[in-house]
């Protein structure tokens, strides 16, 4: 595991956006692909679906995603057929506010992260803004302690969350 090389080492993201996008490429095409993808490792999967072509991917779901609120969606909205499910929290505020604030997001943006406070709606300069029409946010509630999801960076990997919010949307 290496969660500053995916969120610091351009070089390292680009290697392995392109080892997943060969790996989708290699799928049937008549296999529904669906990913999961959390924080550093959310613009991996991003850069990955550039990669690849138009509707090849069902559905991808980003957990506390790492990527700058204004990150141009739209090439990679293009190869999802259904849609991109963002969680985000506005209580993740060490890492995804003061870290990527310090550090860095994935895509080098000093900024809150997308993980913190949900991507831009369209951002101002948007290559395919109609395929915004695809993202779906989803940001924390205080009910989602029942799922034992406190809000912070890790609560939406507990396991009763993600039966309860993920799961069910990649059965659909």
């Amino acid at each position: 595991m290496m969660p500053f090389k995916d969120l610091l080492d351009k070089e390292h993201m680009t290697q392995k956006a392109s080892e997943l996008a060969d790996l989708i490429s290699d799928i049937d095409p008549q296999i529904s692909i669906q990913i999961v993808a959390k924080s550093g490792g959310s613009l991996v999967a991003i850069k990955a679906l550039e990669l690849l072509p138009v509707n090849r991917v069902k559905r991808m779901v980003l957990l506390s995603p790492a990527v700058s609120p204004n990150y141009d969606l739209s090439p990679a909205l293009q190869s999802i057929s259904s849609s991109l499910i963002c969680h985000h929290s506005h209580l993740d505020r060490l890492i995804l506010g003061l870290g990527t604030s310090i550090f860095g997001t994935s895509d080098g943006a000093r900024v809150v992260s997308a993980g913190c406070t949900g991507f831009t709606n369209v951002p101002s300069v948007c290559r395919f803004p109609e395929q915004y029409s695809k993202l779906e946010q989803l940001s924390w509630r205080p009910e989602m302690l029942k799922q034992l999801h406190n809000g912070l960076h890790f609560g939406n990997t507990s396991t009763p969350w993600l039966l309860r919010h993920v799961i069910p949307r990649l059965m659909e």
